[in-house]
């Protein structure tokens, strides 16, 4: 029996659908050395948050490495504070989430992984108000790679570690995902005084087999923890490194474990479905691939965005967290019914509902500029990186890299996109010559109103 799977066509004509976005304004922050952007969050009073390291002596003092560093700014891109966490060894942020209007909650790591930590600030002031570590501090390593929200003082953090000791003594093999449930609650003072807070982990867990197993990303869904991961090979007797699907309550304990979906390079993972489900953005060879699991993990959907970043050189975004600095990586989300890509370039993609390609758009200057964050609210989209440039859309450079925050408007928001009838023509290789149909093999169709799609179909 043969089954076909159509996975996308799409690159219809730029025409069909609309401008790019233009830029409203730009905005980079830095000392005289080097910061760099991995994440940005848009807290509930409208202003964005970015979390990333900085290397700049006015900035951190002298003798660090690098220092995590924090920094908000309002919707204009005007800076409200901006502090350092973290220690002096190569510290950077890995992950930032808004707990409740007052309180963010910033995971964050050193290079080598000893001296992972955990913090609550104060969104008012940028102050550290709770703090905990991960670790040992000494000789093994625990990255943090995504906080999870369950309600305004209660979250997760995911990642992965090579301790045997300490926190982490059930260590399985080589690497294994683990999973720390914390709790901040308030603590009132005198009459008339300022209260306290206090940050405790309730527990910590660890999963995985013999080899290297690592926790990627995860969502809270009915009263349960969904985590995405990467298991590899020989660990649950797969041959290569493959996701994992695990459900966990709100106690540590597994209820529900899958690796039966089949790919690898693991960019993105985001979880913005009401009903459990997750997409999942991953590379291969000169592809970008959503791929949709359902509340159990398993493939639902799979589209291919064909070449996107012209050339497939992409990493897991573990990867990137894990090693900071200007490693190349890709960010999906979904907003207003609308897809949105970045990655390293610096490039933006708006895509509709049935992955056809509104936009393919670059920002940046001459010089290297490399991805973080992509923010999508209304009519605007807000895209954080790392430049190293000092022309084209970069108005000024502090020093060697910089922090990058740009505002652009959404070309395509209000743009009604044409439905009109087409007849295939022609289909084409991937080298422009004429070819028949051919299964399992990426093929350009040509119509007769000048669009053209770009199709991957598979049989077996």
């Amino acid at each position: 029996m043969k089954s076909t799977l159509l996975f996308l066509s799409f690159f219809l004509s730029l025409s069909l659908f609309g401008q790019a976005p233009a830029i409203e304004w730009e905005k980079t922050f830095g000392g005289g050395d080097n910061e760099w952007a991995h994440k940005m969050i848009m807290c509930s009073d409208g202003g964005l948050i970015i979390g990333g390291a900085s290397q700049s002596p006015s900035i951190v003092g002298g003798g660090c490495d690098s220092k995590s560093l924090l920094l908000k700014i309002d919707s204009l891109g005007n800076l409200l504070w901006q502090e350092t966490t973290g220690s002096c060894s190569g510290s950077w942020v890995t992950d930032i989430i808004e707990l409740n209007s007052t309180t963010i909650a910033v995971s964050g790591t050193t290079y080598d992984g000893m001296n992972s930590y955990v913090a609550m600030i104060d969104q008012t002031s940028g102050l550290t108000i709770g703090w905990q570590t991960f670790g040992n501090g000494c000789c093994d390593n625990a990255y943090p790679t995504r906080l999870i929200k369950e309600s305004d003082s209660v979250f997760y953090v995911v990642g992965l570690t090579n301790e045997y000791s300490g926190e982490f003594t059930t260590n399985q093999g080589l690497y294994d995902g683990w999973v720390s449930k914390l709790k901040l609650t308030y603590i009132p003072s005198a009459p008339g005084m300022p209260g306290t807070y206090d940050l405790q982990k309730e527990w910590i867990k660890m999963f995985g087999g013999l080899e290297n197993d690592r926790f990627v990303s995860g969502n809270f869904h009915n009263n349960t923890l969904n985590i995405i991961g990467i298991t590899n090979q020989q660990s649950f007797g797969t041959a290569l490194e493959t996701p994992w699907f695990l459900k966990i309550d709100t106690s540590g304990n597994l209820v529900y474990e899958d690796t039966t979906a089949n790919f690898t390079h693991i960019e993105n993972v985001s979880h913005f479905n009401n009903d459990g489900s997750s997409h999942i953005l991953h590379s291969d060879n000169n592809y970008h691939r959503i791929t949709q699991l359902n509340d159990f993990g398993q493939i639902a959907a799979v589209d291919t965005i064909w070449n996107i970043d012209g050339g497939g050189n992409c990493y897991a975004e573990w990867s990137a967290s894990m090693y900071g600095g200007e490693s190349e990586r890709s960010q999906l989300i979904l907003s207003d019914g609308y897809y949105f890509l970045i990655r390293d370039g610096i490039g933006i993609t708006k895509l509709n509902s049935n992955f056809d390609v509104l936009y393919d758009y670059t920002i940046g200057g001459s010089s290297d500029d490399f991805a973080g964050s992509i923010v999508h609210n209304s009519n605007s989209i807000y895209v954080c990186g790392t430049t190293e440039s000092n022309d084209g859309d970069i108005s000024v450079n502090n020093g060697m890299k910089d922090i990058w925050v740009v505002k652009l408007s959404d070309g395509t928001s209000n743009l009604t996109e044409l439905t009109t009838s087409k007849t295939l023509i022609q289909i084409l290789d991937m080298m422009g010559r004429e070819t028949p149909f051919k299964p399992n093999t990426p093929l350009i169709y040509v119509y007769d109103d000048g669009s053209i799609e770009k199709v991957f179909r598979v049989e077996y």
